[in-house]
């Protein structure tokens, strides 16, 4: 528990703020529709996480991807402690591909780092 990708004991938030403190750890949780079973009963899913940060000149990657593959559920979560990141605004792309089908998913959504309560809108 506490480690990247393990979503341990998180209490999700209905309607999340976008701007985190460093230290704290952000939970990425989703569903996957319409996955290939191809006769068995769990899917085959590579989900794959990238990170970028924005700068004025435009988007920025940030670390490497993180690829998970083989996952089995439908369900899917990954959390991220944000020890060390700088304050900034980020952005996470999950790409989910359907290893039956070859079909693929792709959504982005942007978040913020933040050091002291005052930046908070």
């Amino acid at each position: 528990a506490g480690g990247p990708g393990d979503s341990g004991s998180a209490t999700l938030i209905p309607e999340p703020d976008t701007i985190f403190r460093p230290g704290e750890t952000i939970l990425f949780a989703y569903e996957v529709y319409n996955a290939s079973h191809g006769g068995g009963t769990k899917p085959d899913l590579d989900v794959q996480y990238e990170f970028f940060v924005d700068t004025g000149d435009g988007p920025r990657q940030a670390g490497k991807p993180v690829t998970l593959r083989h996952q089995s559920s439908e369900a899917l979560g990954y959390s991220l402690p944000l020890r060390g990141w700088p304050e900034a605004t980020y952005r996470v792309r999950v790409q989910v591909t359907d290893n039956r089908s070859s079909a693929t998913a792709e959504r982005e959504a942007s978040f913020r780092v933040a050091r002291s309560p005052s930046t908070r809108p």
